[in-house]
């Protein structure tokens, strides 16, 4: 959270990475990346993995960050369904960890066991699509997700 505000204090949101960090970052996200595939080639199981995994994400998000920034060049409607998830942020948060505990844990428990990365990507797409979807859907007919309002109730 502390790194977001750093970020938008930079101007990062609206402007992108400068050359040097973008340089940087592309680099350490290059360089973690292939340790993390030899890791995995070396120690298919190792839990060192999650850690690299973990610290990775940091300079792929900036990464992610600057592309983002640089396809929209601040035009508000060029990704209007992330924008949608992002209204509803909470109801799809909540939504995606109840559907995924009910098909992991009850409906489908042996695709913990069955499921390899590639697996989990295509869940991921397919879960991320249709939850551009739904929140598009439900913000044409509302003008905010339901946890969204009951969370605006409760503050008051």
């Amino acid at each position: 959270m502390l790194l977001g505000v750093y970020l938008y204090k930079q101007g990062v949101f609206s402007q992108g990475l400068n050359k040097t960090i973008f340089n940087q970052a592309l680099l350490a996200s290059l360089i973690l990346i292939a340790i993390h595939m030899l890791y995995l080639h070396i120690y298919p199981t190792g839990r060192f993995s999650y850690l690299l995994s973990t610290i990775s994400a940091i300079p792929m998000a900036l990464l992610y960050i600057h592309f983002i920034v640089k396809l929209c060049r601040n035009r508000a409607n060029k990704l209007k369904p992330l924008q949608a998830v992002g209204k509803m942020a909470l109801t799809c948060y909540l939504l995606q960890s109840i559907v995924g505990v009910l098909l992991f844990r009850y409906i489908y428990p042996h695709w913990v066991y069955e499921f390899n990365r590639i697996d989990y990507l295509l869940y991921f797409i397919i879960g991320s699509v249709l939850q551009c979807l739904f929140a598009m859907s439900y913000l044409y007919f509302f003008k905010q997700g339901p946890m969204e309002k009951l969370w605006r109730i409760l503050a008051k």
